[in-house]
């Protein structure tokens, strides 16, 4: 449960979680059959990083061909966790740390290549804000097709290259979106209070 803190709100309760043992190489994969929308899509999911600060470790959220979504322990930062999406290089990389391993975060990767403002074309949401300031900002062209909804392996969890595991998760997830062909915000998957 996530609890309110002073205000004496009530607690919001996270569901069905599954729990990724990074000793094990966790993920979980699916195939398209066909690619979709590779445009506009949006990545939501509930995250708890029990794995503690260690330099060097990338629990995968998300992986498919060369798209990533990633917490990366940095060890610039002190090991603490960021956030990382990445397509061929860097795409966004947070300047906030999310120190807790403990707390859930909900993250929510927004994505819409179509859009004439670079800055509004991946969107990054964690807890419901925003976040507008990183250490690295490369914002994908106009109308480029990333590798999110092409027809090859989607993983959560793990990365997979060349039919290999890698970056394994410890930690757990929960209310795991992909939407296809929509950009969304956080108010369509979570509750603030």
């Amino acid at each position: 449960s996530i609890v309110a803190g002073a205000s004496g709100a009530g607690a919001y309760t996270i569901d069905q979680s599954l729990r990724f043992n990074s000793g094990d190489d966790p993920y979980l994969s699916r195939t398209p059959a066909t690619a979709s929308n590779r445009k506009t899509w949006t990545w939501s999911s509930w995250f708890k990083n029990d794995t503690g600060s260690v330099a060097g470790q990338s629990p995968t959220l998300l992986y498919t061909d060369n798209f990533q979504l990633f917490v990366h322990e940095d060890a610039t930062a002190g090991n603490e966790s960021k956030l990382y999406g990445y397509q061929g290089g860097t795409i966004l990389k947070t300047s906030a740390r999310y120190r807790d391993p403990g707390a859930w975060y909900h993250i929510v990767l927004s994505v819409d290549t179509t859009q004439g403002t670079a800055s509004d074309r991946v969107k990054l949401y964690v807890n419901g804000n925003q976040v507008t300031v990183f250490d690295t900002a490369n914002y994908p062209t106009q109308n480029a097709d990333l590798d999110v909804n092409n027809n090859a392996i989607h993983t959560i969890g793990s990365s997979y290259y060349s039919s290999s595991v890698s970056e394994s998760m410890g930690g757990y997830l929960a209310e795991v979106y992909l939407i296809d062909g929509l950009q969304l915000t956080p108010a369509s998957f979570a509750e603030t209070n």
